[in-house]
């Protein structure tokens, strides 16, 4: 009897360890989307929204710039930024501090912009609007 009740309260304890590193798994919004853009001089472009779940950093990476100077963005939601204004080259990786999320896990996008301005480029990168790494803060 006092074997069973050990067995059934090691099932119940995975059981719930299980459920709940599931359900931290799916709070999270950190898996990378690509984005591959040819941008005109004096022209901007959004990345596809995505829904903001957690108050983490987000995430950009910038595979390719044809452009030493590269590019700047922000994180928004709708038309209000979020972020403040940070600057990428190929090769760089951010962390990105916002104020995006709230209660109704918002859809975020970012803007991206040549750093230059007169100058078209083309871009190529990851982003995500949360973080596995769990920060909060500009990285």
């Amino acid at each position: 009897m006092k074997k069973c009740i050990k067995k059934l309260a090691t099932i119940a304890m995975v059981a719930a360890m299980a459920t709940s590193s599931f359900s931290v798994a799916l709070a999270n919004n950190y898996t990378d989307a690509e984005f591959d853009y040819s941008i005109s001089a004096g022209e901007s472009k959004y990345t596809p929204t995505r829904r903001k779940m957690d108050n983490t950093s987000a995430y950009m990476y910038c595979t390719y710039s044809s452009y030493s100077a590269g590019y700047s963005t922000r994180l928004y939601r709708g038309t209000t930024a979020c972020s403040a204004a940070k600057y990428f080259t190929q090769g760089k990786r951010r962390y990105i501090s916002n104020t995006a999320y709230n209660s109704t896990k918002p859809l975020v996008r970012f803007l991206i912009s040549p750093t230059v301005t007169g100058n078209g480029l083309s871009v190529k990168g990851k982003w995500s609007p949360d973080n596995v790494s769990g920060y909060t803060d500009d990285r």
